[in-house]
């Protein structure tokens, strides 16, 4: 809910949380499909396994949403926890090439990394986020959970903050993960 709370703060158009989806098994919030008519018509993925019958023709499958093979339909908060990674910086003439190494993360799903700041830092600090190196911030991990990018990114992002001298100011990186597939180009989700 804290997430929703934040996109509140920095968006013009308000968002009122679908309390059905939250405390849901993870996978039991679903997908949009080719077939759905908006973003809230979801089709629950079925797991491999059970759609492998070969009776069943691929255009009648689940509406085409099925979960990956290696896929843990039902992560635990231990899967969470086991998950690590490492970001390498390397700052020249004020651009940044940098590496994001991931291992342990749930296997064969889709991610994006963001630039988390802070602009004006002190009293009236605003958070902000970019999709970090640009759109197209994605890793996908393999079977084994582990995934790695490089990007560039046109600034530095190991910027101090200093109250009242900053303009902005990064905070961190973070890998966000998208259980329903889709990723929102310049947006971490689909709040619209």
């Amino acid at each position: 809910r804290a997430f929703t709370e934040a996109m509140n703060q920095v968006s013009q158009i308000q968002v009122t949380p679908n309390r059905l989806l939250y405390n849901k098994p993870y996978y039991d919030v679903g997908t949009v499909t080719q077939s759905s008519l908006n973003i809230d018509e979801r089709s629950i993925p079925k797991e491999f396994n059970q759609i492998t019958d070969i009776s069943v023709h691929p255009s009648i499958a689940s509406g085409n949403a099925y979960l990956p093979q290696s896929v843990t339909s039902r992560p635990t908060l231990d899967d969470w926890e086991q998950g690590s990674g490492l970001i390498e910086i390397d700052c020249m003439n004020g651009i940044a090439s940098v590496t994001v190494s991931v291992c342990n993360l749930l296997p064969e799903a889709v991610y994006t990394v963001w630039e988390v700041g802070v602009a004006n830092p002190g009293l009236d600090e605003v958070n902000y986020w970019f999709p970090a190196g640009g759109i197209g911030n994605v890793i996908r991990t393999d079977i084994n959970g582990y995934g790695y990018m490089e990007l560039n990114m046109p600034w530095c992002p190991v910027r101090e903050c200093i109250p009242g001298e900053s303009i902005d100011c990064q905070i961190y990186f973070s890998v966000f993960h998208h259980s329903d597939y889709i990723v929102w180009g310049a947006d971490a989700a689909g709040i619209f």
